[in-house]
């Protein structure tokens, strides 16, 4: 899970197992490598939904800490964390072994809007500070920016199958939040997606991509 520690200004990646390389030397990652086998699910949820203005930060008070950490949602910081997650692969393999070998990153959007330009002088700038808040949370760069650095791994012999698929489906309005009453229209507008034809295409390229490797492990000797 990806949380924002609010009081470290920093980022922290919350682990159900222990991270096998070694940490950076500062204050939250000490705490952490002490005391991340003690973090629990419900800890994790709450820290990385704590979202200012909807839900309560989240103190955590760890054994032998300098002192308790205040977690807010990760998204403050990685509203797409596909980066660290990326990084993370590594963590699951001993220090001194290869990297993992990986047959596919998924990354699963909530739905992006295309951005618009402020028309009334009114509003010029109400829709500026929107703007600057929409691109500090935006999911998207992040993708584009993975999308080409995964092209480029694509030359290299380790990683010249890995694919990378990515699934965001557009909204033509804007849904907040909040706007939980408009579930069903969330779960109409991603059923009109997954039967687009483009779509059905990369779901079938994401079913190839896990489940060939799998067989071909199972029948290697």
């Amino acid at each position: 899970m990806c949380t924002t520690v609010q009081n470290r200004m920093e980022t922290a990646l919350l682990r159900s197992y222990i991270k096998s390389t070694v940490f950076p030397l500062t204050d939250l990652n000490s705490i952490l490598q002490k005391n991340q086998n003690t973090i629990t699910i419900n800890l994790a949820v709450m820290a990385t939904s704590a979202a200012p203005t909807y839900f309560p930060q989240v103190l955590w008070n760890p054994v032998g800490g300098q002192g308790g950490l205040i977690f807010w949602d990760g998204g403050l910081l990685n509203n797409n964390p596909i980066d660290r997650l990326w990084c993370e692969r590594c963590d699951v393999v001993a220090a001194d072994a290869s990297e993992p070998p990986i047959s596919c990153v998924i990354s699963l959007g909530t739905g992006h809007k295309i951005p618009g330009s402020p028309t009334s002088l009114w509003f010029k700038l109400i829709g500026i500070a929107s703007s600057v808040m929409s691109f500090a949370t935006t999911t998207n760069a992040k993708d584009k920016n993975f999308e080409s650095y995964m092209f480029d791994m694509n030359g290299r012999p380790e990683h010249r199958k890995t694919k990378y698929i990515r699934f965001d489906p557009l909204l033509e309005h804007d849904i907040g939040l909040a706007d939980y009453s408009r579930i069903e229209e969330l779960v109409g507008l991603t059923n009109e997606y997954l039967q687009r034809g483009d779509v059905k295409e990369k779901l079938e390229e994401t079913v190839h991509a896990i489940c060939l490797p799998l067989r071909d492990s199972l029948l290697s000797p």
